[in-house]
């Protein structure tokens, strides 16, 4: 057994098929038909999803904050701080 990464594990299109058929029809008007092209894009994609997880890991941590502060005195009330 080898401790490669799989980036790609078998997946079922089918399991998601409007966004497998989008897809694949802007692949093929946009003509993406390379192996660069796509991994052009996924990487692209790979890019966005990473910063939309920072940002929604600050966002829970502050969040997370907030509730504390808000429930620190055991009744439910607001503590503010100056």
């Amino acid at each position: 057994m080898t401790d490669e990464i799989i980036m790609y594990p078998k997946c079922n299109p089918e399991e998601f098929p409007e966004l497998f058929t989008a897809h694949m029809s802007a692949m093929t008007t946009e003509k993406l038909e390379s192996k660069s092209a796509i991994a052009a894009q996924l990487a692209y994609r790979d890019h966005q999803i990473q910063t939309l997880l920072k940002t929604a890991a600050i966002l829970a941590g502050v969040s997370e904050t907030y509730h504390k502060r808000l429930f620190a005195n055991g009744e439910g009330n607001a503590t503010r701080s100056v």
